[in-house]
């Protein structure tokens, strides 16, 4: 469950973010409800990944739930792949949000930096 938690919430950010800059025509009225779409997805991606490395080490090992905070166990979950991955996963969410203001950066726009930008209505043709 953990798992599919981090998972949905990476589909989630990624997926906004895709979509801010693949198709998105940068209405400033909507603003607001798609970040707060990728800031849920952030949310709920980075939750995962940090319940995630809480939960591992139990299940891996089975020692049970009352090994979860101990700090040997977390030392030697985030010393496996499983740990380089959500250390990878934590960074790459990083770098979204701060990336994330810039998806409505009106100069970047103007100036065909996001492909979405490259498409007018206006002017009803894409360059």
């Amino acid at each position: 469950m953990v798992l599919g938690l981090s998972y949905a919430g990476m589909m989630l950010a990624v997926g906004g973010v895709a979509f801010l800059l693949l198709v998105h025509d940068r209405r400033s009225g909507e603003r607001g409800i798609l970040t707060g779409l990728v800031m849920v997805g952030v949310a709920l991606a980075a939750g995962g990944s940090v319940l995630g490395v809480f939960v591992q080490g139990p299940f891996v090992t089975g020692v049970g739930a009352g090994a979860m905070l101990d700090p040997a166990m977390l030392s030697t979950v985030l010393a496996t792949s499983y740990g380089d991955a959500v250390v990878v996963r934590l960074t790459g969410l990083g770098i979204l949000l701060i990336a994330l203001p810039y998806l409505w950066n009106r100069w970047a726009a103007a100036h065909g930096w996001w492909p979405a930008s490259r498409c007018s209505r206006a002017r009803r043709s894409c360059s």
